[in-house]
């Protein structure tokens, strides 16, 4: 896996340029249809210097985020921190649960928390908690919504929440099992900071054929994780950010607004 560091610094001059190319041939094929976009930031819960520079530079360019947030990691006072520093531009934001406590249970194949090694009963608990915990400190700013740590999860996570009452799921483009029509799944279709390309040019040239897919397709669910993000990936973001405020082909929302405009 790259690193964000080895990645951002080699960010070509031209990539903006490229990303623009792709958006305009994504709208000649489709000239009445706009791109519905949005952010995912995941693993939130521990307020540190690199969270405060995300959550700032989401303001000054007033881009929508989706927060997941670990339970377990959140507390009334770092919440607090948290509330304060974003409270000015509330409308922007979308509190949702990430889990319990980003723990993996299997001991064989691709990590979970809410996979097949979980008893029934330990999945269920660890799901109810979870909002439980998240609606006793957030109160009205959580939005019942589920993003699966590592955006995995089974057939019985799926029906737990539809049975909660959860407003959608979000995990990666394509996830198996199928989400229950009840339930949608708001997936991520583009990964910033967590590629497996081993080449930096490599990774620039994947990253945009990502971009040209989901823009093709007319929905381009964006994830970061601001604990990977050097000082380059943050002068990159700010970039992605005025390329898509500015743009007049993307609607920029936010999680909780997404079953309005799909």
């Amino acid at each position: 896996m790259t690193t964000s560091i080895d990645w951002y610094l080699s960010f070509p001059s031209d990539f903006i340029n490229r990303l623009s190319r792709c958006l305009d041939r994504a709208a000649a094929k489709n000239p009445k249809s706009d791109v519905t976009l949005f952010f995912r930031a995941d693993d939130i819960g521990v307020p540190g210097q690199k969270f405060f520079r995300l959550l700032e530079l989401c303001m000054a360019f007033e881009v929508p985020m989706a927060f997941a947030m670990i339970p377990a990691w959140i507390t009334a006072i770092r919440w607090e921190k948290i509330y304060k520093a974003a409270q000015k531009k509330a409308n922007l934001w979308c509190w949702h649960q990430h889990g319990w406590c980003h723990a993996n249970h299997e001991s064989m194949g691709k990590k979970q928390e809410f996979g097949p090694s979980r008893l029934t009963e330990k999945l269920y608990n660890d799901i109810d908690r979870g909002r439980d915990r998240l609606e006793g400190i957030l109160g009205d700013d959580f939005f019942p919504l589920f993003t699966p740590p590592w955006n995995r999860c089974d057939q019985r996570t799926l029906s737990h929440l539809s049975r909660r009452k959860y407003h959608a799921i979000s995990r990666f483009a394509n996830s198996t099992p199928k989400s229950l029509q009840e339930l949608p799944d708001f997936f991520v279709n583009v990964d910033l900071h967590t590629r497996k390309e081993a080449d930096p040019v490599q990774a620039w040239n994947k990253l945009l054929d990502d971009f040209a897919s989901a823009f093709k397709y007319g929905y381009c669910g964006i994830m970061l994780h601001h604990q990977r993000m050097s000082a380059a990936a943050f002068s990159f973001l700010e970039l992605l950010f005025s390329f898509m405020v500015h743009s007049k082909q993307i609607h920029l929302t936010s999680m909780d607004n997404l079953n309005a405009r799909l």
